[in-house]
């Protein structure tokens, strides 16, 4: 049986790295995701990419005891890098409306009955969200994104961000990459 009681205490042993961003629906995050994704194939890099809104905030947002959600998520490794994207509500709530023409309804908290309105649920409960990250950027030093930055401007900081950790990483064979992606031949 694992000694480990919660998260945080697993180290990462597995080869590669992994990268996550945080924040509330509407902050950017797939955007910026699917941006480095697609860079760091050009660059070489294997890839995989997946999107998975449970995370500590939103559960603890929706009333289940931080601790024992900590505990739950035990078996989870520790990200190589965990980037959260801070925007206010109105500019988060502004880019999925201008989107598509309504909220999903676990978005916009509606199973909580916060409001009958979604637009004022959407606010209540993603600024639930919002407090829980706050919490979470000293918990676990995550390194935080102005997502009020243009997209270009916020892609470019974030690869700022993965740059050091890709030091050391094979890129896919065949891409002309060296082990230490120090040289590239044409």
């Amino acid at each position: 049986m694992s000694a480990l009681t919660t998260y945080g205490q697993r180290p990462n042993a597995y080869p590669g790295k992994l990268f996550i961003v945080e924040g509330i629906d509407g902050s950017g995050k797939s955007t910026q995701l699917a941006l480095l994704t697609q860079w760091l194939r050009s660059e070489g890099y294997l890839v995989t990419f997946s999107e998975w809104n449970s995370s500590f905030a939103r559960d603890v947002a929706r009333g289940v005891d931080g601790g024992w959600v900590r505990s739950l998520y035990r078996f989870a490794v520790l990200p190589t890098l965990a980037v959260y994207f801070r925007v206010p509500l109105d500019i988060a709530l502004h880019r999925i409306l201008s989107a598509r023409p309504k909220l999903k309804y676990y978005e916009a908290g509606m199973d909580l009955r916060l409001s009958t309105d979604a637009t004022e649920s959407y606010k209540l409960f993603q600024a639930r969200i919002q407090r829980e990250y706050e919490g979470l950027v000293p918990e676990y030093n995550l390194a935080t994104m102005d997502a009020t930055l243009p997209v270009e401007v916020q892609q470019r900081a974030l690869r700022e961000l993965v740059r050091p950790h890709l030091r050391g990483v094979a890129a896919a064979p065949g891409t002309g990459l060296l082990e230490d992606d120090e040289e590239r031949t044409a």
